[in-house]
């Protein structure tokens, strides 16, 4: 369980995930499994108010193990996050690797009150 070795990467493929979770439970939103040999550049991570009317919080987590197991660690706890509005919780200037057996994890305030989208970089 460790990040490989990036001095020599044999591929970089962009990609983006998004949810709009049902519920107030916490989703993972993002997992690297064990022994992926992959390390994910985190290039941002945006919330996106979808409610018209009000407020809604947001919270999103490092997790130090696969599919939200392990301790989660706030990156962005209880957040407002004004009505169809959005919030960057990371960008370019604050990217950061999830490395193997690791995870973001998300959940707002209000089912069906919050869009994440986190766009990352597969290296291996």
């Amino acid at each position: 369980m460790a990040a490989p070795n990036i001095l020599s990467v044999s591929s970089i493929i962009g990609r983006s995930v998004s949810s709009r979770p049902a519920n107030t439970a916490t989703y993972s939103i993002l997992s690297n499994a064990a022994s992926s040999n992959r390390v994910y550049k985190i290039n941002s991570i945006i919330c996106s108010n979808q409610n018209g009317a009000s407020t809604v919080t947001a919270n999103v987590f490092y997790n130090t193990a696969a599919n939200g197991a392990g301790a989660n660690n706030a990156l962005i706890l209880f957040a407002s996050v004004p009505a169809l509005s959005t919030l960057v919780v990371s960008d370019k200037t604050t990217a950061f690797y999830l490395e193997e057996n690791a995870s973001i994890t998300v959940s707002s305030g209000t089912s069906n009150g919050i869009s994440f989208l986190v766009s990352y970089e597969d290296i291996t």
